[in-house]
């Protein structure tokens, strides 16, 4: 199955760990997280727009680059427009990271990287470059701009040593600063801090059994008219691509350790059915898991940084691959539980997984079993088994284990899982991956 398996049952014995290794274990935290906010400050996550493209690098003996043509402001969520000196000002303003993302459309030559740097010749790492979507984790110049007071126009992509007729052509406004600060003073909220009506969130969403708190957040808080299509949600079904063939019986595609050949399931979808659904109802290309792992974009950040960083540059609606023994999976991602309007006062048991990245994705779920198990009972229907799964919404943790709650499918897996609002938020099994990537559709 392409479904990612439940958490694998493990020895829990206690490990000693010597001053060396405590020592090398602090130093990769403090390496690779995010600087934490300051007690008492806030943070926030805001996009900045900027305009230009163009080429970078060397085109017929003349050296080029991109210049960044930030926005004048970022609107709040109230419509007020923020000037970044105006952020700055605030007491306490700290940048904690900054992500430029853009779209290349054609790459001349090879072996040639590229870099964003600053006035001051702070860069950030240098790095090779295809066609399509990519996010550059950027805040080594970021952060020097602003610390000298220099414009973020004076920040420049441009390649790192360049070579004779090689050079990319970024696409003409494709380019945004992703910035996530902290400040000591009271903040707004930014757009990206709470959910907006989108077609890719519309048509993910519409996939989830009725009264999901995730959908109904999402509906009060935009004002969408999407609703649940199918009361008890979309099963999870290998091979299942097709819409109109959700809910109907079949012998298995597959024969695997939960499919048996000589029994029928309930049709609904697979973890790449249903995301290439979601796009096609989008009016966008289909996507192949295989060719997003080969591209390994993003796989440095998602890869190397705890799961709580990956809010700081990835954008509801982005997609996630991931490999796991011999099985691939892909998710789409949807911001966080505070995304959504949760707080630290009414996460309840979740508060822990507050800030940890949502993704919606169709995988295995022990609550699918027993909700399908009684419909079919009603339909009286003989030699027909509930499905293991289904369209659901999980928060990435590095071990599920950490999550408060655990349960035991019928098939001998074991889930782990909060309560939110009466319905189970599962815990996706982030230590089961081998390879992780990002695609922007």
């Amino acid at each position: 199955m392409s479904a990612i398996s439940g958490i694998r049952k493990e020895k829990r014995g206690v490990r000693r760990i010597g001053l060396p290794r405590l020592f090398v274990l602090l130093f990769f935290l403090l390496l690779f997280l995010p600087g934490s906010p300051a007690r008492g400050a806030e943070s926030r996550t805001v996009l900045l727009p900027c305009a230009g493209g163009g080429d970078a690098g060397n085109r017929d003996g003349s050296v080029l680059d991109v210049s960044l043509l930030p926005a004048s402001g970022i609107p709040d969520a109230s419509g007020r427009l923020w000037t970044l000196a105006e952020l700055q000002s605030l007491k306490g303003f700290r940048l904690d990271a900054a992500f430029l993302r853009f779209r290349t459309e054609s790459v001349q030559g090879k072996k040639i990287r590229y870099a964003l740097k600053s006035a001051e010749g702070a860069a950030s790492p240098a790095q090779a470059l295809k066609p399509g979507a990519d996010v550059w984790d950027v805040t080594v110049p970021v952060r020097s701009s602003l610390a000298s007071g220099a414009a973020l126009g004076d920040l420049r992509f441009a390649a790192s040593k360049p070579s004779r007729n090689r050079w990319v052509h970024l696409q003409e406004g494709s380019l945004s600063l992703q910035l996530t600060f902290s400040a000591e003073a009271p903040l707004p909220a930014f757009p990206l801090d709470t959910v907006s009506e989108e077609a890719l969130t519309d048509a993910s969403l519409c996939y989830l059994e009725q009264g999901h708190p995730i959908l109904r957040r999402y509906q009060e808080l935009t004002g969408s008219l999407t609703v649940s299509r199918w009361p008890l949600g979309v099963p999870y079904y290998f091979g299942g691509v097709n819409e109109e063939k959700i809910l109907h019986r079949f012998f298995p595609r597959q024969v695997t350790g939960y499919y048996r050949a000589d029994r029928m399931y309930l049709c609904g979808l697979d973890c790449a059915g249903f995301i290439n659904l979601a796009l096609q109802n989008c009016g966008l290309e289909p996507v192949s898991i295989s060719d997003i792992l080969k591209e390994k974009k993003g796989a440095l950040l998602l890869n190397r940084r705890h799961p709580r960083y990956w809010p700081t540059f990835l954008r509801p609606g982005d997609l996630l691959a991931m490999r796991h023994g011999k099985f691939n999976h892909i998710a789409l991602y949807l911001g966080t539980l505070r995304t959504y309007g949760w707080t630290e006062e009414t996460a309840g048991e979740a508060l822990p997984a507050l800030d940890l990245p949502l993704v919606i994705h169709c995988g295995e779920n022990p609550f699918y079993y027993q909700r399908y198990l009684e419909y079919i009972r009603a339909q009286g229907w003989e030699n027909t088994f509930p499905p293991d799964g289904g369209v659901t919404v999980s928060v990435i943790l590095p071990d599920t284990l950490s999550a408060p709650r655990r349960e035991t499918a019928p098939w001998g897996d074991e889930f782990s899982w909060y309560l939110l609002e009466g319905t189970p938020l599962l815990a996706f099994p982030l230590q089961d991956c081998e390879d992780l990537a990002w695609f922007c559709p």
